[in-house]
């Protein structure tokens, strides 16, 4: 990498850290209390463990009874937690804007019983806690800007991968130089745990920049995937009645026996139309519960409407010319489609070769000379290549294995269950162990 370049990467990762450092703590500090939100309920005694198995309740027996705990709210959703299968939320509000929340009822779907109510999705703690980490306290322009501060993030950590390999030419993995002036103890542990890190904050950082459009891409959606499925209803009264919530959930289980409801939006919210409930089925493994597919319900009747999900690919878009793109970067003699050309062709768009271009390409052939010459400068040559690329893979090894210990660790829990969260939890753990000598190197 020449000066030139190091130079221009170094002001990309120290001005996007320094941009983003304030909004990234606040993240991590509020998302911390989130992660252990039911273990801190249960804790506090707002939240009780489901009983006994029993009978499964009546979906509508349960929305009557948040109705009657909150007669001046409507129902929005009907949820059922991944990770809890006997447990049914009900999800209410002033309106029928899911955006609009403000209280929650979880009942056990086995009994009826209430295990947890929300009144107030605006108070409390855990409520500043959820606004703070998602929006600000801003609304939409907040997760906005969150977006914003995380392609920022991300491009801080794609400068660490450039710039990494420059401090730590000639240094061992892992160095804390404490012995030295406290500037560079800070540094390298910096860079330890910067590019211990890496892949799991790349992670991070894209999937919170995805997370705050998620409102643009749902509004997306409703122009025009929503406003496709029920355009047949465009411009009628919306019906006095509704369908039973147990049936709707009975016919999405009739048209997609393969799947589970995962929750079931009222008509009017976000997901669904004025005339519709839609019915966001998911799969039953590790993987597929976290993919939904929408299946919309009429009000009036119970037949489903199913929109196929189709892919069309044009037979002729593979027809695009690549001969100009055969070669971007081609050598002078060559012509514009990359075959062979004279080295001084006068002809247009043909470069011809200067004196120092051609002896570049002369030293760079050392045995251009005979006898003993040409074997030492051969064997110096070759040592030369040998020892870069011993350093770079003396650089990049460690980083690249903690790395690939980041990357299983996290499609390990993402696509199955059991031995595979073991094998998680174990890969994700080496980093955080790496991390924590460290700074026992640092300040011990």
């Amino acid at each position: 990498m020449t000066l030139g370049a190091f130079t221009w990467w170094y002001r990309v990762h120290r001005w996007t850290s320094l941009v983003c450092t304030v909004f990234v703590l606040v993240s991590c500090l509020t998302g911390l209390p989130l992660i252990f939100d039911d273990e801190i309920d249960r804790g506090t005694g707002k939240a009780t463990e489901p009983t006994a198995p029993a009978v499964p309740v009546d979906l509508d027996t349960l929305v009557a009874v948040a109705r009657t705990q909150r007669p001046c709210d409507v129902v929005q959703v009907v949820y059922w937690p991944p990770d809890e299968p006997h447990v049914v939320q009900v999800v209410m509000g002033k309106a029928t804007d899911p955006n609009a929340a403000t209280a929650s009822v979880k009942f056990d779907a086995r009994t009826g019983a209430v295990l947890r109510e929300e009144p107030d999705f605006e108070t409390g703690f855990m409520a500043l806690m959820l606004r703070l980490h998602a929006s600000l306290l801003g609304g939409l322009p907040g997760m906005l800007v969150l977006g914003g501060m995380g392609l920022l993030f991300v491009a801080a950590l794609v400068s660490v991968a450039v710039v990494y390999g420059s401090f730590m030419r000639k240094l061992p993995f892992g160095t804390v130089r404490r012995e030295r002036v406290a500037r560079l103890r800070w540094l390298d542990l910096h860079n330890l745990l910067g590019i211990v890190t890496l892949v799991w904050a790349l992670v991070v950082g894209m999937t919170g920049v995805a997370l705050a459009l998620a409102t643009p891409v749902l509004d997306y959606w409703q122009r025009t995937e929503l406003a496709a499925l029920t355009g047949a209803y465009r411009g009628r009264p919306p019906p006095t009645s509704l369908v039973a919530v147990q049936a709707v959930a009975e016919t999405a289980r009739a048209v997609e026996p393969d799947l589970a409801v995962g929750s079931i939006a009222f008509p009017g919210t976000l997901f669904a139309g004025r005339h519709h409930y839609a019915a966001l089925m998911r799969g039953d493994t590790p993987l597929t519960a976290r993919l939904v597919k929408p299946v919309l319900n009429r009000r009036a009747d119970r037949h489903p409407d199913v929109r196929p999900r189709v892919a069309l690919v044009r037979h002729r878009a593979a027809g695009v010319a690549t001969a100009p793109l055969r070669r971007l970067r081609r050598p002078a003699a060559q012509d514009p489609l990359g075959r062979a050309g004279r080295r001084h062709d006068p002809r247009t768009r043909q470069r011809p070769v200067s004196v120092g271009q051609t002896a570049q390409d002369r030293d760079r052939r050392p045995c251009a000379y005979s006898g003993s010459r040409c074997a030492v400068q051969c064997h110096r040559a070759e040592r030369s290549r040998m020892n870069a690329r011993l350093g770079t893979m003396r650089i990049w090894l460690p980083p690249a294995a903690f790395g690939s210990a980041s990357a299983v660790g996290l499609l390990s829990a993402l696509v199955a269950d059991g031995a595979w969260d073991a094998l998680s939890w174990v890969a994700l753990a080496a980093p955080v162990g790496v991390c924590v000598l460290g700074l026992y190197r640092a300040f011990r």
